[in-house]
């Protein structure tokens, strides 16, 4: 199967050539219309309230729990009115704001997607403070008491954003791999009808040879055309030997005079 590929790639190389040009363009092309991205990322962590840890108590030991009330924070931002907050800042702006998965404990993940690191770090800044805002928001519309209140703390924020080329990449590899199908494809589909079209050519080229040499075997072994079998036959007089005359007319002479 592979050979047979092999082969007819060799045979139709302008097609591939063409179709390779081609695949270079798309891949070129791809590049050019997908734009870096940049990523920035924050990490938030949610702190029990000073009633759940006491005078000497650690938050640290007390977090069990408390990623129910992160969730409802996050749920938030998932809404249309903090899409359209970030929209004000940035149209070209994706953010997630979800509980991290990677972590084990009431840890809110912060990301920022933009196509540029200014307006990535910008975005994260404005989340990162929204965050403890709106946790606060949701326990003051409950009416909460101050000392039940919970709290959060900043572990970790991106001070510069980082490039992301992996939508490039994907939309490069997908521009090579059909530029690369669609030039085997042409070539095994133009194969076929271009074989055939030689195939007769070339049968076309060897039937004049073959009736010119008719003939000559004609003329070689077969007798003359509109000669019937007795035109062709000797006559007696072909066959037989010739004769003089001379000696019977001058015998015959004698025997007259002498008579």
């Amino acid at each position: 199967m592979l050979l047979n590929v092999f082969r007819v790639m060799v045979r139709r190389w302008y097609i591939v050539l063409a179709g390779l040009l081609l695949t270079a363009g798309l891949a070129y092309g791809a590049t050019l219309a997908t734009s870096s991205e940049y990523t920035s990322r924050a990490l938030i962590l949610v702190l029990p309230s000073e009633e759940a840890v006491g005078e000497d108590g650690n938050p640290f030991l007390a977090l069990d729990g408390l990623e129910q009330p992160a969730s409802l924070v996050t749920a938030y931002f998932t809404s249309t009115t903090a899409q359209r907050e970030v929209a004000g800042l940035s149209a070209t702006a994706t953010y997630i704001v979800a509980l991290d998965e990677q972590v084990r404990g009431p840890v809110i993940l912060v990301q920022v997607t933009d196509e540029s690191a200014e307006r990535s770090l910008a975005t994260l800044d404005y989340l990162t403070e929204r965050v403890p805002q709106e946790l606060r928001r949701l326990q003051d519309e409950l009416r909460a008491p101050e000392s039940s209140m919970l709290g959060s703390m900043l572990l970790d924020k991106d001070v510069e954003a980082t490039e992301d080329n992996s939508t490039a990449i994907r939309l490069t590899i997908a521009a090579c791999a059909v530029g690369l199908i669609a030039t085997v494809f042409l070539a095994h589909w133009a194969d076929g009808p271009l074989a055939r079209r030689a195939t007769r050519r070339a049968a076309k080229q060897r039937v004049p040879g073959e009736h010119a040499a008719a003939p000559a075997a004609d003329q070689r072994g077969a007798p003359p055309v509109g000669r019937s079998a007795a035109d062709r036959a000797p006559t007696i007089a072909e066959s037989a030997p010739h004769r003089s005359l001379e000696p019977q007319t001058a015998g015959r002479s004698s025997a007259l005079g002498d008579g």
